[in-house]
């Protein structure tokens, strides 16, 4: 772009600015009807002709059925009528993007084939709104159209003062007309990096504009109120005044304590004093204080810079200062998008992509395509699928209709397809590129993240991003900003369900584009594992491939979620003293339950096969329906139960029974001494105590010990199925038969982990196999180091992280298959295709499963 000449436009919801960039200079666009930098987002229908900007304005008054503005917001909408005429959302931005063309070829002497677009945040890739400016571009005659985010671009600004370091970490605060956005940047020398940023679509300072109006409305009596609900004429040009008015008054509180306006159509004085608009201001503002909190998500910047006219609030400044420190304005907050974005179209020439080599294992794959030509019809491997000789891998249907297998002569997976079902296709054309069935591969995906995985994708969850790896390569696929935080995104299946101001947008996770997008009013917040979401007071339930609601639910307060009944189909749901049953697959509330109204919330919520336990206050425990929410029981109790066959009252050193079908006590045990008695494990028959230094087995039907055995140390290091295992020093493991109270072996070990089967433990530098019953090894392998953590177990694979590396073995045999490098923090991530995924720290690896150490599935 530095080349050539290109046009920057900020289109902005009350007001749009332009810079011409060609070589080495910048020229920010007057409007020539007014001379002014920012341009009114206007559009007034003059017969066949559509004015824009402040001529619009100054006759809105006299002819207000010809007359729009805020076209930003209808993007993505319904056509509006202006002048009798229909026009769509794409005509009247048209309009106004032509008006700025005019102006640059004019100045420039020549036509300008570069345009680059400013968009909000909120417009992420896959959203129509950007695929209609785009297209609208085009049709002006620009051959090259570029989006750049608002916030990005604002980075670029220069603020007031000195300019950042390199280095600092800078909140770019961006509080527009129409919209609301915020970026995280770490500044550079020659450049800045954006972190993550994230919108409030549906907030700007048109909406403190609003607050301010209504307020304005309520102090002019019937008289205004009768004048302002009006359908005529005279109606329509007292809510222009008036719009006007609040929005010259909010402007004036940015310099003065007390603004002052008239209304004429009244001779009615209007007066709004700073401490007024605060209190209507706040809670817009306060929005926008949260999307940074969730922005920054623990990180700490440096400085603040604030952009867009709203930004010159006082209470906005001083609202971001009171949570972040130190803030400082943009040298013209108006223009800061512009002209940003104006020093980053002139550093075009560094967004260059120099050809790719090939890799070392990467093979194209072309076919003799019989009559020479055909359309391609269907792919039957995906990008990181894998295939065997022989399979097909697409279809070619001939000019005379036949249909051809495109066929593979040997194992391999897929890595990139070159070309869409329905493109036509030569013989020797290079149709896809693949490579051998599986290789090692490993990737910095930093640290804090979460990575899904299923058969034919990995995706990776963190840093407000979604990034799509292949499988069988480890090559980025895709990635998607998803907002602010982690929390924001869910994973449902083969859809990631991200929560975003405005509503919910499915984004494929194999592909990483937008599989659906439904709007909210507010910013919907997952209510619980399930795809099933909070609105507000709603809670409401979507299928993930589509994005429809399946149901809705309304309450009077915001529910809490408690728990899940599997086995009646329901979850429990609080709203202050009432507890709710919901149908998951209806959304039908089966049953309430109304408890105490002294009480607000049920908490020590448990779950025990169709009866939710719970207690009221501090007094009150209740066992419910989890179907019909009728009370089974209401228990008036000074302690908490833990609801199984008994509870422990450490403070009174007794263990009772319950019964939870009645909530009856039934049986005590009374400790003999002043040392509190622990319940640390039960199985059908007793409930296993500590007492002291005493391991004691109390019986469950008559509360009377069946045995007491004085142990070493103070705690169980395990329970297998039919021992205790207790560590007696530092590498000595105990093992006690659970009927008897016996030893039942002794063993010069370390416990790592009890697993079904077997013990894991550690001797004399070998990680070993043992059998719970005997104490037997059954296999032995030879590990260093004085820490063994078991990260993952499954009938084929056990995963352990130690002093020396982290292992992938045979959980048959012990046999290990990998060993990677050791790391503060590693877990194993899963299996994606013929892969095992181990995170270590900040590195993904991806190393051969069990099921894939020879040929391809």
């Amino acid at each position: 772009m530095a080349d050539e000449a290109v046009l920057v436009v900020d289109f902005g919801t009350s007001g749009s600015a332009g810079v011409l960039v060609a070589g080495d200079r910048t020229q920010p666009l007057r409007e020539p009807s007014s001379g002014l930098f920012v341009w009114p987002s206007s559009v007034l229908a003059d017969g066949e002709e559509l004015l824009v900007g402040t001529l619009p304005d100054r006759k809105r008054l006299i002819r207000p059925g010809d007359y729009q503005n805020e076209i930003k917001r209808l993007l993505g909408r319904s056509d509006v009528t202006i002048g009798g005429r229909t026009l769509s959302p794409a005509d009247l931005f048209g309009a106004v993007l032509r008006a700025f063309r005019d102006e640059a070829q004019r100045i420039h002497g020549r036509p300008i084939e570069q345009l680059l677009l400013t968009v909000p945040a909120a417009y992420h890739p896959g959203d129509p709104r950007r695929e209609l400016m785009i297209g609208v571009a085009q049709g002006l005659g620009f051959g090259t159209v570029e989006l750049l985010y608002e916030p990005v671009a604002a980075a670029g600004s220069a603020p007031a003062g000195e300019a950042f370091a390199p280095g600092d970490l800078v909140l770019v605060y961006d509080f527009g007309g129409g919209t609301f956005d915020a970026a995280l940047v770490r500044v550079g020398a020659d450049g800045h990096d954006v972190l993550r940023h994230a919108a409030l679509d549906h907030l700007g300072g048109l909406d403190l504009d609003e607050v301010v109006y209504q307020h304005l409305a309520g102090l002019g009596g019937d008289e205004l109120t009768r004048l302002l609900a009006a359908t005529d004429r005279l109606g329509g040009k007292a809510r222009i005044e008036l719009a006007e008015r609040a929005r010259r008054m909010k402007e004036q509180l940015s310099d003065v304590s007390v603004a002052e306006d008239i209304l004429g159509l009244l001779d009615l004085e209007l007066r709004l004093d700073r401490d007024t608009f605060d209190k209507l201001a706040e809670p817009l503002v306060a929005q926008t204080v949260e999307c940074c909190e969730r922005l920054v998500a623990g990180d700490q910047p440096a400085w603040v810079l604030m952009v867009g006219g709203s930004s010159r609030v006082p209470l906005v400044a001083s609202m971001m200062a009171a949570r972040f420190g130190r803030v400082r304005a943009s040298r013209d907050p108006e223009l800061a998008v512009v002209t940003g974005a104006a020093a980053w179209a002139a550093r075009g020439v560094s967004r260059v992509c120099p050809p790719q080599p090939q890799g070392p294992e990467e093979k194209p794959l072309r076919w003799a395509i019989p009559q020479g030509l055909g359309t391609l019809t269907r792919w039957l491997r995906s990008e990181g699928e894998s295939y065997r000789p022989g399979d097909a891998l697409a279809q070619v249907r001939l000019a005379d209709g036949p249909v051809y297998q495109l066929t593979a002569d040997e194992p391999g997976v897929v890595l990139t397809r070159h070309a869409e079902p329905g493109d036509l296709v030569a013989a020797g054309d290079w149709l896809v590129t693949v490579a051998p069935t599986f290789r090692p591969w490993e990737t910095t995906v930093g640290s804090g993240v979460e990575v899904w995985s299923a058969a034919d994708y990995v995706v990776v969850a963190g840093d407000g991003m979604l990034r799509g790896l292949a499988p069988s390569v480890g090559t980025q696929r895709w990635i998607r900003p998803v907002g602010g935080e982690r929390s924001d995104c869910t994973r449902a299946g083969d859809v990631a369900v991200v929560c975003e101001p405005g509503g919910l947008r499915g984004i494929a996770l194999t592909t990483g584009q937008d599989r659906w997008f439904q709007p909210y009013a507010r910013k919907a917040g997952r209510l619980m594992p399930e795809p099933v979401f909070r609105d507000d007071n709603d809670i409401f339930r979507i299928d993930p491939a589509t994005g429809e609601e399946i149901w809705r639910r309304s309450f009077t307060e915001a529910p809490r979620f408690q728990a899940r009944v599997p086995a009646s189909g329901t979850f429990v749901v609080t709203e202050q003293h009432q507890v709710h049953m919901v149908d998951l697959e209806t959304g039908e509330v089966t049953g309430t339950w109304t408890g105490p109204r002294t009480y607000r919330e049920l908490w020590n919520v448990q779950v025990i096969g169709s009866i939710v336990y719970g207690r009221f206050g501090y007094k009150r425990n209740v066992a419910l329906n989890g179907r019909t929410g009728w009370p089974v029981w209401v228990r008036r109790e000074a302690t908490a139960l833990t609801f199984s066959a008994y509870t422990v009252y450490p403070r009174h050193y007794v263990l009772a029974g319950v019964n939870p079908a009645t909530g009856d006590v039934w049986q005590y045990y009374r400790s003999n001494s002043y040392q509190s008695v622990v319940r640390i494990s039960d199985d059908a028959e007793n409930v296993y105590l500590r007492e002291g230094n005493e391991l004691i087995a109390v019986n469950i039907a008559d509360g009377r010990p069946r045995w007491r055995r004085a142990m070493p140390g103070n705690r169980p290091d395990g329970t297998a199925t039919a021992v205790w295992l207790w560590p007696r020093g530092l590498d000595d493991l105990l093992a006690i038969d659970r009927a008897t109270g016996q030893v039942a072996w002794v063993s010069a070990h370390r416990l790592v982990q009890e697993l079904p089967g077997g013990v894991l433990a550690t001797s004399s530098g070998h990680l070993e196999w043992l059998d719970p019953l005997t104490g037997a090894v059954h296999w032995s392998v030879e590990m260093t180091g004085e820490t063994v953590k078991l990260l993952y177990h499954d009938d084929e694979t056990i995963a352990v992280g130690a002093d020396s590396g982290v292992f992938l073995m045979e959980a048959g045999t012990g046999a290990i298959r990998h060993r990677l490098p050791a790391g503060e923090h590693a877990y194993y991530a899963g299996r994606a295709g013929d892969a095992e995924l181990v995170h270590i720290d900040s590195t993904l690896y991806a190393v051969a499963g069990s099921s894939s150490r020879s040929t391809a599935t």
